[in-house]
């Protein structure tokens, strides 16, 4: 807190802070601000760490005048030591915190003991420079008689704190299978029973198999909820070509070993379509049907359906026969193609036997691609017009679409014909030329290809005006230069003459900047004894011209 040695007057006072290792002692701010009427103001100081006991000179200044107070930092020791959670199984995780009562310099170090059931801890937490807290692991060993307790302390110097970890008993007493016997495909649910509830921790059990291509665990491992005694887990088995057999357990270090032999029965089956040629589009229902009188178990057959193209044809990435049924339909959809197409659908359990069906996909061609007009100024768009051999399927028909020359005319990359109609229009954007341009539109989908031409023109002059269009000698006029489009890139130039050069003032030229449509620039008029009609000609590319008449009056000063 700073003191003064009045109440600070109107406006206040400014008190300036500093300490003689600012590395140590910092201020949120240099400067406070004593209000008016009020003696002194309370401040905050920031403090960083220290490895050995350390003085600070604390300076506060008004107006030049000093006054300088000693403040002592210390290390920073051992505040408490804990774990989370405080309470695990044998062969499970706790992670221990310590905790300083300041901040850490680099390379402090707290030492780990224990005393109990030995537990695995590292010797030391390491802290970087400002680090209040740290944390370790520890890992108990597995425990199936009695619960054990180990006390773990943390000492920095002569500060120290401890902690009590307890670790529970328990052991794998079952694990059970729905069946042992299953056709291949089949997902088996198990399950896992303790001999009495898991810790705070959980208790997590890894499953293991010699057989990994033919049975596969749902999760890897499970973990029996803290205060549960049993969890849940699915074995999913895979089509074989032949029965075969497979041995499970649950493997966890230290503790009882379940195991169970799974015979996995050989898997038939096959995929037909209806109809098995299918115009692109419409839709198709493909059935998967067990072989050998086979019906599915409990809890059905699940198999992953792919298709070899996807895009042409496609369906449910998994169907299920449900647990009696001897088969499954489910429908695909397919979508227009330019080209024929043999589309392989595989289906089959993971890992497992597969069998494939094939799928004929007609296609649909491009009938028509027309352009209107087939003539436009560079800068005026065209409208283009695509048309198909039958009507566009749900979802819309998408075709490609290119310019030969897309620096002049530019068209979407595709465009899309609407659902049950045969015909679509796009817009052609056009760019001002400089000289004239045959361009070419392409339409593509598959190998069917359609195109249509255009002739993009070079803009040219279109009017000269001026503004005022009559003056008085020696007077000036504005002067515009109107095209009939956009002028192209690098601009247009257009000359200029008059039939009467003697009473005006022109550039023999000007340039249309590229983008544009018009240009001015300064007449100037000499003086006359009668009035006169000046005719000016604008000349573009091709002797495209333009004439405007400024009229020049008399002075009659």
């Amino acid at each position: 807190m700073v003191t003064l040695f009045a109440p600070a007057p109107a406006g206040g006072v400014n008190v300036g802070l500093s300490s003689d290792n600012p590395a140590l002692v910092e201020f949120p701010s240099p400067i406070i601000n004593i209000p008016a009427g009020q003696q002194s103001l309370a401040f905050t100081m920031v403090t960083h760490g220290v490895g050995t006991p350390t003085v600070v000179q604390i300076t506060a200044t008004v107006e030049g005048v000093g006054q300088t107070q000693v403040l002592t930092l210390n290390p920073a020791t051992v505040l408490d030591v804990s774990v989370a959670p405080t309470t695990i199984n044998g062969g499970e995780t706790s992670t221990g915190i310590v905790r300083l009562d300041g901040e850490a310099v680099a390379g402090v170090q707290v030492t780990l003991s224990q005393t109990g059931l030995h537990v695995s801890i590292p010797t030391f937490v390491n802290f970087n420079a400002g680090d209040v807290q740290g944390t370790f692991t520890i890992m108990a060993p597995p425990v199936t008689a009695a619960d054990q307790t180990t006390t773990i302390t943390g000492t920095l110097g002569v500060s120290a704190a401890a902690t009590t970890l307890v670790i529970e008993s328990n052991n794998i007493s079952a694990m059970n299978l729905t069946s042992t016997n299953v056709l291949g495909g089949t997902v088996i649910d198990g399950s896992i029973t303790l001999v009495r509830p898991a810790a705070a921790s959980g208790f997590t059990i890894p499953f293991a198999t010699d057989s990994p291509a033919l049975v596969q665990f749902v999760p890897t491992s499970v973990t029996i909820p803290p205060g549960a005694t049993s969890a849940t887990f699915q074995i999913r088995t895979v089509g074989m070509s032949t029965t075969q057999n497979a041995t499970v357990s649950c493997d966890k270090d230290g503790y009882n070993r379940a195991i169970r032999v799974i015979t996995v029965r050989a898997l038939e089956f096959g995929i037909s379509f209806a109809p098995s040629t299918v115009k692109g589009g419409s839709p198709v229902v493909a059935t998967v049907t067990l072989g050998n009188g086979d019906v599915a178990p409990f809890g059905g057959i699940t198999m992953q359906v792919s298709s070899s193209a996807p895009l042409t044809a496609n369906g449910p990435t998994s169907i299920t026969i449900p647990a009696g049924a001897g088969s499954v339909t489910f429908g695909i959809t397919t979508t227009v193609i330019a080209n024929d197409a043999n589309v392989v659908f595989t289906a089959g359990t993971v890992g497992g036997v597969q069998r494939t069906g094939t799928l004929l996909v007609k296609g649909i061609a491009l009938s028509a691609l027309s352009i209107s007009p087939t003539s436009v100024l560079g800068g005026i768009s065209a409208t283009g017009t695509l048309t198909l051999d039958q009507n566009a399927p749900t979802g819309g028909f998408t075709v490609n679409l290119a310019s030969s020359n897309p620096g002049i005319a530019t068209v979407p990359a595709t465009v899309t014909v609407p659902a049950g109609q045969k015909v679509v229009s796009f817009v052609v954007s056009t760019l001002a030329v400089a000289t004239s341009q045959n361009i070419t539109i392409t339409a593509t989908r598959g190998t069917f290809v359609q195109s249509a031409s255009l002739s993009v023109n070079p803009s040219s002059v279109q009017s000269i005006t001026f503004n005022p269009a009559t003056v008085l000698g020696l007077q000036s006029t504005t002067a515009t230069v109107t095209l009939n489009a956009l002028a192209p890139a690098g601009g247009l130039t257009v000359s200029l003459a008059a039939n009467r050069p003697e009473f005006v003032g022109f550039p023999s030229s000007v340039v249309v900047p590229a983008g544009t449509n018009s240009v001015t620039f300064t007449v100037t008029t000499t003086q006359v004894t009668r009035s006169v009609g000046v005719i000016f000609t604008a000349t573009s590319i091709g002797n495209v011209t333009a004439t405007g008449t400024l009229f020049i009056d008399p002075s009659t000063d």
